[in-house]
């Protein structure tokens, strides 16, 4: 799948993870010598370990549930890599309209 620019590619992936029932954030960017992005990475909001001591450690499990898009030089926006599986419960239907994403 290819997209024209990174708001599309982000819009759709949203759109997907609030059906599923999950949401989203923006991790990793990648970056050329002159600047501009290769890479960028769009994760589950509960990817990674938080500080134990703060609330939003607590939120986190370490999930894999991922997309990595890699983007051309002339800004196309083309999905690299899915990781579809996560570790922890999803929202359910009734409730995917309280997902921060």
């Amino acid at each position: 799948m290819s997209f024209e620019s990174g708001d599309i590619a982000y819009e759709m992936y949203n759109t997907y993870a609030g059906k599923v029932g999950f949401s989203i954030r923006k991790s990793d960017t990648k970056r050329r010598v002159d600047k501009t992005m290769s890479s960028k990475l769009l994760v589950c909001s509960k990817q990674g370990h938080g500080d134990a001591g703060s609330s939003r450690g607590s939120t986190r499990t370490g999930c894999n549930a991922r997309i990595l898009f890699s983007i051309s030089r002339e800004g196309i926006w083309t999905v690299q890599q899915v990781e579809l599986e996560h570790n922890h419960y999803l929202a359910s239907p009734g409730k995917t309209h309280m997902l921060r994403s």
